[in-house]
Order: C-alpha cells, then sequence, then structure tokens
C-alpha cells in the first residue's frame, strides 16, 4: 500500500470512529505512521485530506451507476436510489454530514449522483413518465433525500419515524411522475386498493385529529359537537346532557366528547394517521 493510500485509511477509519468528524492532523499522521510533512506534501492540508477522504467513500457507493442497467424500469431504478442513498447516509452519518456540509462544496461524487439521477429521469421523460423536466425533477428529488438524510442524522431524537424516509419518497416522487405511474402489477389491484384505503384513512384522521387539536371558534363551527371544554368530566351523568344536545350543533353549545374521551380519540387518530402506508410498486 503506497503512503498516499496509508493517509487515506487511517483517515477514514478515523472519521467512522469519531462522532463529529472532528480529528486532528496529530492522530492521522500517528495511525498512519507518517510525519506530518509527508501529509501535507500529498495532500496540501487536513480539509482537502479529509474531503477526498469522504468523497472516495461516496463515490464507492456510486460504483454500480456509472453503467446504467438498459433494461431496467428508470422510475424503480430512481426510487431504488433514494432508498439506497438514505441507507448509506445512516451507515456513514460522519461521512454524509461532510459530504453535503454547507461549508464543503465541490464534491465530485456528490456531482456524480446529481448526474446519474438526472440520467436516469432523462430515460423516465424520454418515454412520458415525468410531470416536470429532467433537471427539475433531480433537484427536486435529491434535495429533498438529501434534507432528510441530514434531518435524520442530525436531529434523530425528533425525526426518529422509521416510515420518514419512504413517506417522503413517495410524495416528491408523486410530484414528478405523477400517481398515475404508481399503478400496482396484473393481479395485485387489492392490493393496491389496501394502500388506497390506508393513505385516505391516514389523511381522514389527520384532519380529524387537527380539528381536536384546535380550540378556536372557527375549529368549533367545522365540528361544533365533537368539543369538549377541559373542565368537562366522563361522568356518565353528564352524557345525556351532552348527547342530548347534540341538535344544538352550529351553535356552540352541543358537546359529545368529554375530555377524557377526546384525549382517547386524539390517541387513537394520531396512532391512525402516523401509521406507515403499504409500499406502492412502480
Amino acid at each position: 500500500m503506497g503512503t498516499r493510500e496509508q493517509i487515506i485509511r487511517a483517515t477514514a477509519e478515523l472519521l467512522a470512529a469519531s462522532e463529529t468528524g472532528d480529528v486532528s492532523t496529530r492522530e492521522i499522521c500517528e495511525r498512519a505512521g507518517i510525519q506530518a510533512p509527508t501529509l501535507y506534501r500529498q495532500f496540501g492540508d487536513k480539509d482537502r485530506l479529509i474531503a477526498t477522504v469522504v468523497d472516495e467513500a461516496f463515490s464507492r457507493h456510486l460504483d454500480p451507476k456509472r453503467v446504467p442497467a438498459a433494461d431496467a424500469n428508470p422510475v424503480q431504478v430512481v426510487r431504488d436510489d433514494w432508498d439506497s442513498h438514505t441507507a448509506w447516509a445512516l451507515e456513514h452519518p460522519v461521512f454524509y454530514r461532510l459530504i453535503f456540509s454547507p461549508f464543503v462544496s465541490g464534491s465530485r461524487a456528490a456531482a456524480d449522483a446529481h448526474a446519474f439521477l438526472q440520467r436516469d429521469l432523462e430515460r423516465a421523460a424520454a418515454v412520458g413518465l415525468l410531470t416536470v423536466s429532467a433537471s427539475v425533477a433531480a433537484q427536486m428529488i435529491l434535495s429533498a433525500n438529501v434534507g432528510t438524510c441530514l434531518m435524520i442524522i442530525n436531529r434523530g431524537a425528533e425525526f426518529d419515524d422509521p416510515s420518514l424516509s419512504g413517506r417522503l419518497r413517495d410524495a416528491i416522487h408523486a410530484q414528478v411522475f405523477g400517481d398515475s405511474v404508481f399503478t400496482a402489477p396484473t393481479g395485485a389491484n387489492a392490493a393496491r386498493t389496501a394502500a388506497d384505503t390506508e393513505a385516505r384513512l391516514a389523511a381522514v384522521a389527520s384532519t380529524l385529529a387537527a380539528l381536536l387539536h384546535d380550540d378556536s371558534p372557527a375549529a368549533e363551527d367545522t365540528a361544533p359537537a365533537l368539543f369538549a371544554t377541559p373542565t368537562d368530566t366522563d361522568d356518565p351523568a353528564t352524557r345525556p346532557a351532552r348527547t342530548g344536545s347534540i341538535t344544538a350543533a352550529g351553535t356552540g353549545t352541543g358537546k359529545i366528547l368529554s375530555a377524557n374521551e377526546r384525549a382517547l380519540l386524539l390517541d387513537w387518530l394520531e396512532r391512525l394517521s402516523s401509521a406507515a402506508p403499504a409500499s406502492k410498486s412502480a
């Protein structure tokens, strides 16, 4: 192994073991068994060395993309690439942060990823599968994919839904490909119908949950009979009064749900609206 490869390997090992990507020149030199002047002679400075290391790692991930499969479904290729991009990012969080850092520019591998995506989208456009130009579609997809990965990596405690990447992928792809592309294969219409039903159920549940969360007068006008005041109890004796006033819906006086019932319903609705939808086949 040559000196350059030794330095790259040592730096990659240190970066992979670091939580922040902050490794020192001294650590790199000790791991590689070299003196600092050798590092500077090979790479100029530490920043250029680290940029080279992460760029080469991402470039190796992209190697299978360099020769496209002529008979592959371009839509499925783009969808699979989103998933593999996300998987690589989550497996190499320090490298990924450095590649797509706002303070780093000129990554050859990042440029390649964009070019390969646009190439596959141009194949989709050639057979009438895009609703926007290939260049716009590539910008939309890559920015959404990178943003998703960075939010999961940097703010994992808040962005901890395991279905988040797939949901965003489907949302963006529906915009650039159109819903008509995601048609179930022959013989799987029932599965497709089930997926559509789940999606509609999640949307309705999300809407109703938002209404129940909203205590404004406008929300009460939308669904007046569903709202109970925080002082309501779950005393069965009060139920006839609440349910009996349903005819007053629209006047602001009809209250079907107690505070406890409302909390329970909210829990159910939020679970329904957050349930991962069935995957769509391209």
